[in-house]
């Protein structure tokens, strides 16, 4: 098959998505793997684009700012007359080789699209990445706007991975510095860290905010750190916490650490790991851990371990308590659980997210509906209802039966 044959061939094929019928066996033998691994680029082509247009943003402001960087000493090259025929004349006097290029080109631009999707990822794209819908989340970050009022206010918080919308309406105030205000006087330029349930639609992720802290914070929305996923250990990973995710099932609970040097771990977090950490009377964000692996624990989870610390932990704290014991009993919605100092009341809400613990051998749907937690150890977080001193609890976690 000459080259001018082959290319018309290939660029009728890719055309049609089918090899043309007039090909000889010898010429559909070439002409088949080439239009395999372009169908395959085809269908990767709508995640492709849409992933690179929530991408936009954030690649544009990185190309105007390489682009100003690089002007001054900026060479144009010459141009070179477009044709599709450049690879058959260069390759003509190798079939063999014309043909692993042509493969590999078609694949190697398929590799390049995702790829750049991926490492340009827009705002969306990393959130997507920390938070799942329903998640129970912990979140640091600065108020950039605030509209509505009452039942209908809302606010817009910038966080290292992307801004958010926070719903303010069902929230009976803020904490700043121990005082409880209304949500009204929460204004762009604020700290804080939030507390809420986690919802998407339309490619905007909102959090329904159960406890909201106003505060001095480190945190900076300018810089967008590198999220790495982490999978296998790394020797003396240590950072702090911006993120505190827990999903609706309980199976999942995720941090993200910020190591302080531009990179920001997503870290799954081992159930039995959470009991120490969330018996603590304050948010997991904000707070200094270490990173480990525990023999036993699934591949890929992770014990945190908090850092003592001298000073407080960085950011604003949120009006969190923590109470541990054994679950004496259960009417309705409420548990009454046994602690050093004394009962406790706390109330289950559909908003509570369940961790099971080691040697609990509960589910979930069980503790919801029944009685199955009595006798079992827990340990809660949340907010206290400051007229019944009520615990109304955002996390729960379940560990062994003590009877």
């Amino acid at each position: 098959m000459s080259t001018d044959r082959h290319d018309e061939l290939l660029q009728r094929s890719l055309a049609s998505g089918a090899v043309p019928a007039d090909t000889t066996a010898s010429e559909r033998a070439e002409l088949e793997p080439l239009l395999a691994v372009a169908s395959a680029a085809t269908r990767l082509r709508p995640a492709v684009q849409a992933e690179s247009q929530a991408a936009l943003p954030t690649a544009r402001a990185r190309f105007q700012r390489y682009v100003a960087a690089e002007s001054a000493a900026a060479v144009l090259p010459g141009s070179v007359p477009p044709g599709p025929r450049f690879l058959g004349r260069v390759f003509a006097a190798n079939r063999a080789l014309t043909m692993a290029v042509s493969v590999g080109v078609i694949g190697l631009f398929a590799l390049l699209a995702v790829v750049a999707s991926q490492s340009f990822g827009g705002v969306e794209t990393a959130a997507a990445q920390v938070l799942d819908e329903s998640d129970y989340a912990q979140i640091q970050g600065v108020i950039t706007a605030t509209t509505g009022e009452g039942a209908t206010r809302t606010a817009t918080l910038s966080s290292d991975f992307g801004d958010l919308q926070l719903a303010l309406g069902e929230l009976p105030g803020i904490t700043n510095a121990d005082q409880v205000l209304d949500t009204s006087t929460l204004k762009a330029g604020d700290s804080v860290t939030v507390a809420g349930t986690v919802t998407k639609k339309d490619n905007t992720t909102s959090v329904a905010a159960r406890s909201v802290a106003v505060g001095k914070s480190n945190a900076n929305p300018a810089a967008k750190p590198r999220l790495i996923q982490l999978r296998e250990l790394r020797k003396g990973l240590e950072g702090r916490v911006t993120v505190f995710a827990v999903a609706k099932d309980g199976k999942a609970a995720r941090v993200v650490l910020d190591t302080g040097n531009g990179e920001q771990f997503i870290v799954p977090v081992a159930a039995g790991s959470l009991a120490e950490l969330l018996s603590a009377n304050e948010a997991l964000v904000g707070r200094r851990v270490t990173v480990s692996h525990e023999v036993g624990s699934p591949k890929g989870e992770f014990t945190l371990t908090a850092v003592p610390l001298s000073t407080a932990p960085v950011g604003s704290r949120l009006g969190l308590s923590g109470v541990a014991g054994v679950i004496l009993s259960r009417e309705g919605n409420f548990l009454r659980v046994q602690t050093e100092r004394g009962p406790a009341q706390v109330l289950l809400t559909a908003q509570t997210r369940i961790v099971i613990g080691p040697g609990a051998d509960l589910s979930v749907e069980r503790i919801r509906t029944g009685n199955a937690a009595v006798g079992h150890a827990v340990v809660i977080q949340g907010g206290v209802d400051r007229t019944t001193g009520r615990l109304t609890a955002d996390v729960v976690w379940v560990g062994a039966s003590t009877r």
